[in-house]
């Protein structure tokens, strides 16, 4: 993930139309429901593509003990602008989750916002589900998201978006190479310096479009024995149309 350097320092306002405390509402429950025995005050989970900590941040309000990790430098130092607000029981570390140590174990992995879209080769995904599975205890859950290949596809694919702020204006186009299942995005970015000056940057992104039997038979491959899978943050199975689609996995029964 070679992005987020030029867009960490606008990415949340970009982002403020993403309910993060819904998210993190949805997250909470299935822990509660899934993990046995269930202790929050105990639990302590490993986030994958943290970023700013928009996830991380309201899962600490819930209790929950966090290590955050991502590649981005630039991201991580928003997230520890924030993080003066809250206590100890949240941590940041930079590392690319591919070669993140498996030294220690968590009782959960989370890696929300399509940070597995990211790995767009199979190898990849392979070693990044076997890794997960050595970082999670035994009665441990993962929990990530992937934006959907009818989203990639049809609602982002060949398309243009642009929006025009108060004080930030960009353009995306994209590009979706359908015998790949990859979209390329590339960004254009305008934020105000003053009153008639803009800096311009540019992000370059590259997604994958993972089919749900594709990576849960890589996740059976890596060994977890059950996989459940969500349209969005509904307590419901996903359809042909779903635009995100959120899979929890378990090691036991």
């Amino acid at each position: 993930m070679e992005g987020y350097s030029n867009l960490a320092s606008v990415y949340d306002e970009l982002m403020d139309n993403v309910d993060y405390d819904l998210w993190s509402e949805r997250i909470d429950q299935l822990i509660r429901t899934y993990s046995v025995p269930y202790s929050k005050d105990s639990t302590h989970i490993l986030e994958f593509a943290c970023g700013t900590g928009n996830l991380s941040f309201p899962l600490n309000k819930r209790g929950y003990r966090i290590t955050g990790v991502d590649r981005s430098n630039e991201m991580l130092m928003v997230a520890e602008e924030k993080r003066v607000d809250f206590g100890s029981g949240i941590s940041f570390i930079q590392h690319d989750m591919l070669s993140f140590p498996t030294n220690v174990t968590y009782d959960h992995v989370l890696c929300g916002c399509d940070g597995v879209n990211y790995l767009v080769n199979q190898k990849d995904l392979e070693g990044f589900f076997e890794k997960v599975y050595k970082l999670i205890s035994d009665k441990g859950l993962f929990i990530f998201d992937i934006s959907s290949r009818y989203k990639l596809e049809k609602i982002l694919g060949n398309n243009t978006f642009g929006e025009d702020r108060d004080n930030i204006s960009y353009l995306w186009e994209n590009s979706f190479f359908e015998e790949e299942s990859i979209v390329e995005m590339e960004l254009t970015i305008f934020v105000k310096s003053d009153q008639d000056t803009y800096r311009k940057m540019k992000e370059y992104h590259v997604q994958k479009a993972h089919s749900v039997s594709e990576l849960t038979s890589l996740l059976k491959n890596a060994g977890f024995s059950w996989v459940k899978v969500y349209d969005d943050l509904h307590d419901r199975p996903p359809v042909k149309t779903s635009e995100r689609i959120l899979f929890l996995v378990g090691k036991s029964r």
